[in-house]
């Protein structure tokens, strides 16, 4: 890998699989595959509300997952010190049972190509979290405030409109559907922007589409 780095291009050895790879139906699968959606969510809340600096092309292509040792070295010494007190005795795997049961390794993301980036405004940035707030409460009415604060300006022929048809949209909707079907939800809402007229700005758009490959992904 090549990372930029303060004092110029450096590169680094990384051993790491496709996220998409990570798809059998066992227990162990399950729990990685739970972690690495877990994970995923932070670095991307990190990157958007922290960093300000926000990956634009993160399909499962660009992201690595690699496991890594939660343990710094315990589970060696774990190990030594039962084959001290079994005299010697070969105990097979004590290292591994230490690694993955008593603390199983964490997967880690490693993203990919970051040629393409999104930074957003202040102004834009409060507003994007405005959005992910009042989509938590289910609130049309806030969720339509929010991105007509993140849209371009005089593109909507009637505001009020829009307002009142994500009001009466998220009214009509189960709230379980919110939460297991969020990418049509999102994808409903992008259609009610076309419809109105909404123009998002450039950057907006860049971390809408993000949020939808994420979402599909996870």
């Amino acid at each position: 890998l090549m990372a930029l780095a303060a004092d110029g291009l450096t590169t680094s050895h990384c051993v790491a699989s496709a996220a998409a790879a990570k798809r059998s139906g066992d227990n162990e699968s399950l729990r990685v595959r739970g972690a690495i959606a877990e994970t995923g969510m932070h670095v991307y809340l990190k990157m958007l509300l922290s960093d300000n600096f926000i990956h634009a092309d993160m399909h499962p292509g660009n992201i690595l997952v690699r496991e890594v040792d939660r343990s710094g070295g315990i589970a060696e010494r774990f190990a030594l010190l039962l084959k001290q007190l079994s005299w010697g005795l070969p105990l097979p795997g004590v290292r591994d049972v230490f690694q993955n049961v008593v603390m199983p390794p964490q997967p880690q993301l490693v993203l990919l190509d970051t040629g393409m980036i999104a930074e957003l405004s202040s102004s834009d940035q409060r507003s994007v979290v405005q959005f992910f707030r009042e989509l938590t409460r289910q609130n049309g009415e806030g969720i339509a405030r929010s991105i007509l604060a993140m849209s371009e300006m005089h593109t909507c022929p009637d505001p009020d409109r829009f307002v009142v048809s994500l009001r009466d949209m998220f009214n009509a909707l189960d709230p379980e559907v919110i939460r297991t079907r969020t990418s049509e939800v999102l994808q409903d809402m992008i259609e009610e922007l076309r419809q109105h007229q909404v123009t998002l700005k450039a950057t907006v758009s860049t971390v809408v589409v993000t949020t939808l490959v994420l979402e599909g992904w996870s």
